[in-house]
Parts: structure tokens; C-alpha cells; sequence
């Protein structure tokens, strides 16, 4: 994962998720090049509703897994049919617990997900000049100016990243 995160970083280009980012960027560039508009509309609708049909599905499982660990079932013989490591009630409940905090990871991804889409909902017929605030480079510095007022231990938290 640290090898994956420093590639991005490095060299986005690389990585699955830097192409899909240039590819949405260059979609955003050109429905606001032209006027699609109902283009726009129209696609960040299918991925809102596909991201809350994914979120649903995941917190549906995740909940069945907790209700099938917590029920009472003896789950070390079908958990023992399906594996060669001899495996107790215990072990196999854990496992479950597991699969379900992974279902549940999922969809906390899913809501992070659907509110980018939202969010990019609402900026993407903005026009070009509507944010005329401070560019980020400047706003970076003074978190370093005001790093070196600080401890020299609490300094690299400051720092501009």
C-alpha cells in the first residue's frame, strides 16, 4: 500500500487511479468547454444512484454477516467443509467479523464517494473565474511561516506537503 501511494505520488500516470483522475478531469474540461449540460446532468446522476445501490448492497451484507456471526448457528462444520486449517466456532466467528468491518470499510468508501459526486455536482457549471480567492502556493507558505513561531518539534506538522 506504501509502494502504491509513493507510485501516485511519483508518477500518477502509472497508476490505474491517476489515468481515471486525467480522464475525469478531462471530461469535466470539455462539458464545460460545450454546452452539455444535460450530459453532465445525466452522468453524475447514473454514478449517484450506482454509488448508493453499491453503499446499500455493502451495509445489507455487512449486516447479515453480523446477524448470521451473533444468531447461534454452529458455523465450524460448513467453515470446516470449505477449508484444510481445522477451524473452532471462535476462529470462524472472527473471520465473519472481519468480512463484515470490510463490507462496512465499503461502504463508508461508497458515502466518501457519493459526496465527491455531489459536491462535483454543484462546481461543475460554475464559471471559469468564480473562485478568485488566494492561489493554494500562498496559503501553503504561511502554514510554514507559521510553523517556525511553534516548538521545533511541532515545526514539521507545519510544513507545506
Amino acid at each position: 500500500m506504501l509502494y502504491a501511494s509513493g507510485a501516485s505520488r511519483r508518477h500518477p500516470e502509472c497508476t490505474h487511479q491517476g489515468r481515471s483522475n486525467r480522464l475525469r478531469r478531462a471530461w469535466v474540461e470539455s462539458v464545460r468547454a460545450g454546452s452539455k449540460d444535460a450530459l453532465a446532468i445525466e452522468t453524475l446522476r447514473n454514478w449517484v444512484m450506482s454509488t448508493t445501490l453499491f453503499a446499500s448492497t455493502c451495509i445489507l451484507i455487512g449486516l447479515g454477516i453480523i446477524s448470521v456471526t451473533f444468531a447461534g448457528y454452529d458455523l465450524a462444520d460448513p467453515a470446516q467443509a470449505l477449508s484444510w486449517v481445522p477451524s473452532t466456532v471462535d476462529i470462524v466467528r472472527v473471520k465473519l467479523l472481519l468480512l463484515a468491518a470490510l463490507f462496512f470499510a465499503g461502504f463508508m468508501q461508497f458515502l466518501l464517494a457519493l459526496r465527491y459526486y455531489n459536491q462535483a455536482g454543484f462546481v461543475i457549471n460554475l464559471p471559469d473565474g468564480f473562485f478568485n480567492g488566494p492561489p493554494a502556493q500562498p496559503i501553503a507558505d504561511r502554514r510554514a511561516d507559521r510553523g517556525r513561531a511553534l516548538h521545533p518539534r511541532a515545526q514539521g506538522r507545519f510544513r507545506a506537503r
